[in-house]
C-alpha cells in the first residue's frame, strides 16, 4: 500500500495505536484509499473477541456511540467516523478466507505491514468483482446482505464475470456450501 500520510489518514490508521492488542484495518476502506476515495466506514479487525470488546470499551470511554451490535462485531460512531470493530479470526490472511470478494482482501496492520489477496491489485485496477465465498451471515440476513454487497460494488463500477456470478448465485441457493477457492492470501 502506498503508505503516504494522506492514505493513512483516509483510513484513520492512527486509531490502531489506541489499542494494545494486535489489530488491522481491512476491507473496502483499503480499496477506497487506493482509488483516492474517502471510505464510508473503517473495519478494524482483532485477533480475539476479547480484544475486540476491549477496543469497543476504549472507544466508548472516549465518546463513541454504539450504532449496532451484531454477532461478529460492533458498529460505532466515533468523532464522525463509522467504525466496525470485528473478530473473525486471528490473522489478516485467515480473515481473508472469510471474505466474499478479492477486492476486499487487503489489510494493513498496526505495525504498517500490508497484506492482500494475490489478485487484489489486478482486480482493483480492472474493477473486476471476483467472488471467492465467505462473508458469513445467517438466516434471512444472508440473502439481504449478499444482494446489498453485490449492488454496492456494482454501483462503484465493478463487474462480475460469469464464473463469479455462478459462485455467488450458488452461495445464495446453498448458503452452507463452502466455495472452491484459492486460499493463499498474502501478497
Amino acid at each position: 500500500m502506498n503508505a503516504s500520510e494522506e492514505n493513512l489518514n483516509k483510513i484513520h490508521f492512527y486509531l490502531l495505536k489506541k489499542f494494545k492488542s494486535y489489530c488491522w484495518i481491512s476491507g473496502g476502506a483499503i480499496a477506497d484509499a487506493f482509488e483516492s476515495k474517502t471510505p464510508r466506514d473503517i473495519d478494524i479487525y482483532f485477533a480475539s473477541d476479547q480484544a475486540k470488546e476491549n477496543a469497543a470499551n476504549i472507544l466508548k470511554e472516549d465518546g463513541a456511540k454504539v450504532i449496532q451490535v451484531y454477532p461478529m462485531g460492533v458498529k460505532l460512531k466515533y468523532k464522525n467516523i463509522e467504525i466496525d470493530l470485528v473478530y473473525l479470526d486471528n490473522t489478516p490472511q485467515k480473515v481473508f478466507e472469510k471474505f466474499d470478494y478479492t477486492i476486499a482482501c487487503a489489510a494493513i496492520d498496526k505495525h504498517g505491514e500490508f497484506f492482500s489477496h494475490p489478485d487484489f491489485f489486478e482486480h482493483l485496477g480492472d474493477k473486476k468483482l471476483c467472488y471467492i465465498g465467505g462473508a458469513p451471515s445467517k438466516g434471512a440476513a444472508h440473502y439481504t446482505n449478499k444482494v446489498k454487497r453485490l449492488r454496492k460494488y456494482m454501483r462503484k463500477g465493478y463487474k462480475l464475470d460469469d464464473k463469479s456470478f455462478e459462485g455467488w448465485l450458488e452461495s445464495m441457493i446453498f448458503p452452507n456450501k463452502k466455495p472452491n477457492k484459492n486460499t493463499e492470501k498474502k501478497h
